[in-house]
């Protein structure tokens, strides 16, 4: 009896023996964004926000194999950079764990352009197998530029010059992820590939006396920046390319082409080389303050390209005069909307990849009563209306705007209320969350979805209580009613997924509408399935 108790307490703490699995780079289970090139034992990355993304469940023990790498790179928890990454890494080699501490992507992203070090990774270490969920949509972007599409100087302080070269790490006021073409890349769910390099131009280099023979263009084939020799497939096409080139042709001492000339070689690298290698990508060209701005319209004109006006917008109070990452985050701002209103992208068209919900569980409401404004806070409303009851208001939340857990995702659907339905459930981890005040007593909760079988979900209410749902098929948008009890304050109704491939159009309470100022504490599903293990095992070593 006491070996078995010893046995389970080794388990809880979490040194039983659990069977290690590699996961090659290589599998279809990683995903490879940006340029790379295929090495000994694993794949080498130059170029700047290149990645390799795994989806994990939490809890689960997760080892990166690097080859010998050199430069700076980062490891995110779902990728979301405005959080701090869970690890820093510069020169890396062999093993390093990474602690899960909730399920989604783990990015590991080189944030260094390619003079500044080449990234190898091997595969990936895991006490279970990964699943494989894409963290993009179906949108893939390239970037083309120079230090201003790369993010050169952009996390500096005031007045600093160089980029960090003299610092320790070296290069470290220079961060690809607050770029803005990984700022954009990130909003719009895209993939991404960025060739950008700083100090290159179209035609002539940064300080140069005339043409430069190793402007962009010529290492515009390569899969690895520095290496000649490694050539480019061109099999990832891209559905918008963006260019960001002209500052270093007019920049510095030397030299420089006339307008005409640059207008000449941006029109030829557009037409004779990109649209050959994309046919049917659509083109961006971006049009500064940095000398080549009046050539720009004229380069649109030619080549059919939307031109992204930037001129007078955000900081150069980088290093040497280039963008802070609040400059990147202005572009963004602006460039953002023009690219997917072009594309055909709506926003809501999300993965929810790289954004974490933006709902405070914890803000409090200085309202004594509530309109149906106050009722669905952020969340889109698309019908209000008052109750039989007296004192309740009924409040429709559409799925596609409210908080999505897990490996939920939207879809455009033309038969759903607002065109969109939430669907990609696999399991109980994934669903959506709302919010509501209520001043408590009963309310009710209606599910509006579709299934081709009998299916079953989870209404978890204020993290406290548990409500099993069950869907019938139904080929056709049909609802189904719960009744349950409101607290007096914020209410959390979290819908997870009890079992697979259902869909899920819209969600509508009915509550009463006045409540006090308090905020009832929402308990963690990871709380609540510790203290259920917990219990579980006290219980099990009392049978033993």
């Amino acid at each position: 009896m006491k070996l078995s108790i010893l046995s389970v307490l080794l388990c809880v703490v979490g040194l039983c023996h659990s069977q290690t699995i590699f996961t090659s780079v290589n599998n279809a289970a990683v995903f490879i964004s940006g340029r790379y090139a295929n090495v000994t034992g694993g794949v080498a990355f130059e170029w700047p926000g290149t990645s390799v993304t795994v989806y994990v469940k939490a809890g689960t023990l997760l080892q990166i194999e690097f080859g010998t790498s050199s430069g700076s790179m980062d490891v995110f928890q779902r990728g979301d950079v405005n959080a701090s990454a869970i690890i820093s890494l510069d020169n890396q080699s062999g093993k390093r764990s990474i602690t899960v501490n909730k399920e989604g992507w783990i990015i590991v992203r080189k944030n260094l352009e390619c003079e500044y070090g080449r990234m190898i990774v091997k595969g990936f270490w895991s006490d279970s197998a990964l699943i494989q969920v894409s963290p993009f949509a179906n949108r893939r972007i390239e970037w083309i530029g120079d230090s201003l599409t790369v993010g050169y100087g952009n996390v500096g302080p005031a007045g600093c010059t160089g980029n960090g070269d003299n610092e320790t790490p070296k290069y470290k006021w220079q961060d690809n992820n607050y770029a803005w073409s990984t700022v954009i890349s990130d909003r719009l769910s895209s993939d991404r590939s960025i060739i950008a390099w700083s100090g290159k131009g179209i035609m002539r280099n940064y300080g140069s006396n005339g043409l430069s023979a190793d402007a962009l263009p010529s290492l515009y084939n390569r899969s690895l920046g520095k290496d000649a020799n490694s050539i480019w497939g061109f099999g990832w096409i891209p559905h918008a390319v963006v260019l960001n080139l002209g500052s270093n042709d007019f920049g510095g001492n030397g030299a420089k082409p006339t307008g005409a000339q640059y207008t000449t070689a941006m029109t030829n690298f557009i037409n004779n080389v990109l649209k050959v290698k994309y046919p049917t990508a659509k083109f961006f060209v971006t049009r500064i303050d940095n000398g080549a701005e009046s050539y720009i319209p004229q380069i649109a004109t030619n080549t059919g390209s939307t031109v992204i006006n930037l001129k007078g917008v955000g900081d150069y109070a980088g290093c040497d005069g280039h963008p802070t990452r609040s400059g990147h985050a202005k572009w963004a701002d602006v460039a953002a909307p023009l690219i997917a209103n072009t594309m055909g992208w709506d926003t809501k068209f999300s993965t929810n990849t790289y954004a974490e919900s933006s709902d405070s569980s914890t803000s409090t409401s200085s309202a004594s009563s509530a309109s149906s404004s106050d009722l669905v806070s952020s969340q889109q409303q698309t019908r209000t209306a008052t109750s039989t009851t007296p004192g309740n208001l009924i409040v429709r939340f559409e799925a596609e705007n409210s908080t999505l857990i897990g490996r939920a995702a939207v879809f455009p659907d033309s038969t759903a209320s607002n065109g969109y339905y939430v669907g990609g459930f696999l399991d109980n981890l994934d669903g959506v969350t709302i919010k509501f005040p209520s001043s408590g007593g009963n309310c009710s909760i209606s599910l509006l979805y579709k299934s081709v079988n009998a299916e079953n979900c989870f209404l978890d209410i204020n993290g406290n209580l548990t409500i099993q749902v069950n869907l019938a098929a139904s080929a056709n948008w049909t609802s189904v009613l719960t009744k349950t009890q409101c607290a007096s304050g914020v209410n959390y109704v979290s819908m997870r997924a009890g079992s697979a491939r259902w869909f899920l159009d819209a969600i509508e309470v009915e509550a009463p509408v006045k409540f006090p100022e308090t905020v009832p504490p929402l308990a963690s599903s990871a709380l609540r399935n510790s203290l259920a293990c917990f219990v579980f095992i006290v219980s099990l070593c009392f049978l033993l």
